[in-house]
């Protein structure tokens, strides 16, 4: 069953694709319906659209650009480093689970990827255009390519090309802004869910919260705690071979290096939090460095490395998937449209947007901003959804309280995990008709 945040990007590429706006119908009375703002993935929406266009809507249609996506990253490595090193990076856990989940990270990886190795080879133009860009496909991808762009600014020579370089970054940055300000509607500034999510430090007056962000950040908890042994297998071989060369190493190694570094510290101050789905952009400048380092290794040699560090990988995978449920497939929630009349809505978990993205599914976010079951009730019947789908767990209160007040419809059962932060899975979907308004029942 798909997750949460698939369902919101799916939602917006839709909402690109039939109404030319960047906008998101899952969450109404919030703003997020006329616009989502500045902060946006502008492009990979486009894709996805495109995707949605051609192949139809779907939650594998949803997660086919990023095995796309993972696709090229794969052959980017293999033909720039000649080395084994893909090997490593297609057995990353967090590679795997990028590559199979409706989300930006797999294009932003690929972004990423292609985006150092064209620094490494000093390719300025691309460099300048594919920055401003970077942003607008996945915002954590732009402050790593930033990193890789400060890395070659810092390490690269000739005062011209660096200056032409920079002024292609800020024009295609103001150009994906201003396309993203065009279709993200009247508002141009963030919604107030992203309000604390960028730039937390602006809020911040404390002069050791800049240190703390970035400390404090998952990254380097993550690579000590193995989250993902391959990444961090990849690190030691890189430094490993470095420390054995006396760190004389050159100047690929060392944008590479740089940018690793850069990346954490920007991605530390520029975003309040770090979940486990960024912590794949990591991978990139683990692999590069480890690819550069073992590219004088024998191949045999460098074949049962890379081969190992797989290995690593497909156990920690195996050992992460193993302790998960069974989950029915998304067709056979596909029921629930039955008992649904045209022109009806439904309120529900945001999972089931891939089973009824035609109809109006709704998530009552604002719920967090009501004082009052009543002032609740009066915001749910301004909407009038007619019905209300719900699973036992993860449930305001009110909206409960709400359906109990109306009619049980139909039980249907369901094995797995329904809402993104649900620890347990759950066993069944209840469907309940919503009790209507007062002004109907006079």
């Amino acid at each position: 069953m798909a997750f949460g945040d698939e369902a919101w990007f799916s939602d917006v590429a839709w909402n690109l694709a039939h109404r030319f706006r960047l906008a998101n119908d899952i969450f109404p009375l919030t703003g997020l319906e006329s616009g989502i703002g500045i902060v946006s993935e502008t492009f990979y929406y486009f894709l996805l659209s495109c995707v949605f266009r051609l192949a139809g809507v779907g939650l594998l249609q949803a997660r086919l650009l990023s095995l796309l996506g993972a696709g090229a990253t794969i052959l980017i490595l293999a033909y720039r480093l000649r080395g084994f090193a893909w090997i490593a990076v297609a057995a990353s856990p967090s590679f795997l689970i990028a590559a199979h989940t409706g989300r930006p990270e797999a294009v932003g990886v690929m972004l990423f990827t292609a985006y150092l190795i064209i620094a490494i080879s000093d390719a300025w133009a691309p460099m300048g255009i594919l920055g401003g860009l970077s942003f607008f496909i996945s915002p954590i991808g732009g402050f790593w390519v930033s990193g890789a762009f400060l890395s070659w600014l810092i390490l690269s020579a000739g005062w011209k090309r660096r200056l032409l370089a920079a002024a292609l970054f800020a024009l295609s940055l103001l150009l994906s802004l201003g396309l993203t300000a065009l279709l993200g509607g009247p508002r141009f500034l963030p919604s107030d869910i992203y309000g604390n999510y960028y730039i937390p430090f602006l809020a911040n007056q404390n002069p050791l919260f800049l240190l703390k962000a970035v400390i404090k950040k998952t990254y380097w908890f993550y690579l000590i705690r193995l989250k993902d042994p391959v990444i961090t297998a990849l690190f030691a071989a890189g430094i490993l071979s470095a420390a054995i060369r006396r760190f004389r190493i050159g100047r690929e190694e060392r944008i590479v290096w740089l940018s690793f570094a850069l990346g954490v510290i920007l991605s530390g101050l520029a975003v309040s939090r770090t979940p486990d789905y960024y912590f794949v952009y990591l991978l990139v400048p683990a692999s590069i460095a480890a690819g550069l380092a073992l590219r004088q290794t024998k191949a045999p040699r460098s074949l049962a490395l890379f081969g190992l560090f797989a290995l690593l990988g497909l156990t920690k995978t195996s050992w992460d998937t193993g302790r998960l449920p069974d989950s029915d497939p998304p067709s056979k929630a596909a029921s629930l449209r039955d008992d649904i009349p045209q022109g009806a809505g439904v309120v529900g978990p945001v999972n089931l947007w891939y089973v009824l993205y035609d109809k109006r599914l709704i998530f009552p976010l604002f719920a967090e901003l009501t004082e009052s079951k009543e002032k609740f009730l009066a915001r749910m019947d301004s909407l009038s959804p007619g019905f209300i789908v719900l699973t036992d767990r993860d449930t305001s209160g009110w909206l409960w309280e709400m359906a109990q007040e109306g009619r049980l419809v139909r039980r249907i059962p369901f094995r797995g995990y329904f809402m993104s932060a649900s620890p347990k899975p759950i066993k069944e979907l209840l469907l309940y008709r919503l009790k209507p308004p007062e002004s109907e029942t006079r």
